[in-house]
């Protein structure tokens, strides 16, 4: 049943049927089971009057709150009212307060199982599987990344004086009727932070500190750039360095917008290995489709149903293999590290202490910018039902955490709370780039002792996660009909866990040792045959891991603990070898179409651009889900658009975090140890 709108009111006004709208209208009012909150109360009984002789204020406040929607049966069961009309609507001193409620159904008799039968078809049989019942900050991981498909959620206007266990108690009086009429067991669960006023708290000292930065940080931006010329040519033609000179020089010159732009479009290094910026600029893309699909799994969509039907379909496997992009990252890593070092420990110029500080101060100068924001302006920056699920749990998050991220073990310690959920990655990557020398080492100065290492190593990495697999029975790649429990152990132990990702890290550290070989003259390209059995071996292993990934994402597939071991153990090194063999052949000179493909100038710029995609992308992710106020339509072409979307903002926010952090930062990081 819909409640009528606002002309079907006052055609019941007219024709004396004033009360019994009025009636229907306030179902879910009722001050009469407010004991404790006195003032809720109070207000309550002002907006039931109000009701009553059809004052607008108080019928936007119950226009506001959500109705029986339609298509609950192809997946639209969450609602979230209006908003904006609810919190914006104000009388005298009640403001108006929205709560997003999440609903539990439950069948009874008669025709229990039918109406079981029904409710699983709603919900796609996850409703025992998911976590609908209290799923706030500690019943699930922070952010939320479990797909939630069978959780009903409403929306509810009540004055502001109300708290959230007054709005519970008063919905769940009238749920109780509804499912009394209809044979069923229905309640609510109402939590504070689902809930929304219209505030303007006081500015944090941090806040405002923040604030300054970025303003002082634009203002030198502008400076430096308008100065660059004079700067430039002043310093040139000065014999010996005034110390304004030199601090002009390092301090104000690497914020040049201009300086920072050539950097970014026409800075390329002849001695670059230009398929490895194909491949990473690939692979910055395939992580932003990663994080927008696992979005699709926690937004409303109108018609859910079809997205969950389309998880069978080969042409979605892409979405579901997007995860895959950090291995790529990983080999290339892992590749770049064994490559440099090498090449260092030739010309005898390696210092291990002296590249760590310098890894360190690059990743962690942008990154700490970057947490900062998540603690202070992004809160402030926009507002919607599911603002703090997407946007103000961050923040919680952050100012608890954000120590771990700039030691890089956030991925292992505490991993359910994640501060910047992306940089879990850093943590891997900086804890393997700091273990990497021991082999690398191994492998130059005694190789016959090292290549034996590194066998014993590599056949540990693939037994990590077999091994993980086995004792914490986790799903081997996140799908959506996995078990709450399984994805959290995946999330946890597969994906975050730095062992896990020992393998492709190690198949780069073999690219990097023959490609330096390779460059260096010690050793020929391989031969045609060679090459040939290389690209059949290597097809044939990716071509595995694609099979194998396509039966465990779909929903159908009964798990199968031997399957799931084997998967995990093998797939990362199938993958991250039919790329390192794409990337020898591209270096080598046995593939000009595809070296041409992967040099092309766009994925140059991409490439540089990678580290601040990668640190900002979620920012557009979480407020566009944060700030959405009605449910989606789910179409292939529809959710092509929402990505294309995302991610054009994404790449216009990196190119200016870019141009004000990364690059000057990098700028003061080379000339401190140079």
């Amino acid at each position: 049943m819909k409640h009528p709108n606002v002309a079907l009111i006052i055609f019941f006004a007219l024709i004396g049927l004033k009360e019994t709208e009025s009636e229907f209208l306030s179902h879910y009012i009722r001050p009469d089971l407010i004991i404790e909150n006195a003032a809720c109360r109070a207000e309550s009984e002002i907006l039931l009057k109000g009701i009553s002789n059809l004052e607008l204020w108080a019928l936007k406040i119950v226009d506001s709150s959500s109705k029986i929607q339609s298509g609950i049966l192809t997946g639209n069961i969450k609602d979230y009212g209006n908003f904006d009309e609810c919190i914006n609507t104000k009388k005298f001193s009640i403001k108006g307060k929205y709560c997003l409620a999440h609903i539990q159904i439950d069948a009874s008799e008669p025709n229990l199982s039918v109406k079981n039968e029904i409710i699983d078809f709603v919900s796609y049989g996850r409703r025992h599987i998911e976590i609908i019942h209290n799923r706030t900050l500690n019943n699930v991981m922070l952010p939320d990344m479990l797909p939630s498909l069978a959780l009903f959620q409403s929306a509810f206007c009540i004055p502001s004086s109300c708290k959230s266990q007054d709005v519970e108690k008063m919905v769940n009086a009238s749920l109780m009727g509804i499912g009394n009429l209809l044979g069923l067991k229905i309640y609510s669960e109402v939590f504070e932070e689902n809930c929304y006023t219209e505030t303007d708290p006081p500015w944090s000292t941090g806040e405002q500190a923040f604030l300054i930065f970025i303003i002082s940080v634009l203002i030198i931006a502008s400076l430096a750039t308008l100065l660059e010329q004079k700067i430039v040519s002043k310093i040139k033609n000065t014999k010996s360095k005034s110390l304004l000179d030199s601090f002009l020089e390092k301090a104000v010159l690497p914020f040049s917008i201009s300086r920072n732009w050539n950097k970014l479009t026409n800075d390329v290094s002849k001695n670059s290995m230009q398929s490895l910026d194909g491949v990473r600029a690939l692979s910055i893309c395939m992580v932003v489709i990663c994080h927008n699909s696992v979005s699709n799994n926690i937004v409303p969509y109108m018609n859910k149903m079809f997205l969950i039907v389309l998880a069978d379909k080969l042409e979605i496997l892409p979405l579901f293999l997007s995860a895959w992009s950090v291995d790529s990252f990983l080999l290339l890593g892992g590749a770049l590290r064994t490559y440099n070092m090498l090449r260092e420990l030739d010309e005898k110029k390696f210092n291990f202490f002296k590249d760590f500080l310098h890894r360190y101060l690059r990743f962690t100068l942008p990154l700490l910018v970057t947490i900062a924001f998540y603690t202070t302006l992004f809160d402030k920056i926009g507002s919607g039902p599911a603002w703090y699920k997407s946007v103000g749990v961050n923040k919680v998050i952050c100012e608890k955490n954000w120590f771990w991220n700039i030691l890089y073990v956030n991925n292992i310690v505490n991993p359910s709370e994640l501060c910047v959920i992306q940089s879990w990655y850093l943590g891997a990557d900086m804890q393997l780039y700091l273990v990497a020398p021991i082999l690398i080492h191994l492998l130059w100065r005694w190789p016959s002792f090292g290549k034996k290492v590194f066998v014993l190593v590599f056949f540990l990495s693939m037994l990590i996660p077999a091994a993980i697999v086995y004792l914490t029975r986790a799903a081997p790649i996140y799908a959506a009909f996995y078990t709450d429990e399984k994805i959290t152990d995946y999330l946890k132990w597969l994906h975050y866990f730095t062992p896990n990702r020992i393998s492709p890290y190690m198949v780069g550290i073999a690219l990097g040792l023959i490609l330096w070989k390779l460059k260096s003259g010690q050793t020929e390209k391989l031969s045609k045959k060679a090459l040939s059995l290389c690209w059949i071996l290597s097809t044939a292993s990716v071509f595995a891991a694609f099979y194998g990934a396509s039966k465990f994402v779909n929903p159908s597939y009964n798990y199968n603990l031997a399957e799931a071991m084997i998967f995990a153990g093998l797939h990362k090194a199938f993958f991250t070898f039919f790329l390192a063999c794409v990337v020898y052949a591209c270096e080598c000179g046995c593939a000009e179409k595809t070296i041409t493909f992967l040099s092309w100038k766009p994925f140059s710029f991409l490439n540089k651009l990678s580290f601040s995609i990668f640190l900002t992308h979620y920012i557009v992710i979480n407020y566009i889900d944060g700030t959405l106020r009605h449910q989606r339509y789910f179409d292939v072409i529809q959710n092509i658009h929402v990505f294309v979307g995302n991610f054009t903002f994404s790449i216009i926010l990196a190119i200016v975090f870019y141009l004000l952090i990364e690059a000057p930062s990098r700028s003061w990081v080379n000339s401190l140890l140079r």
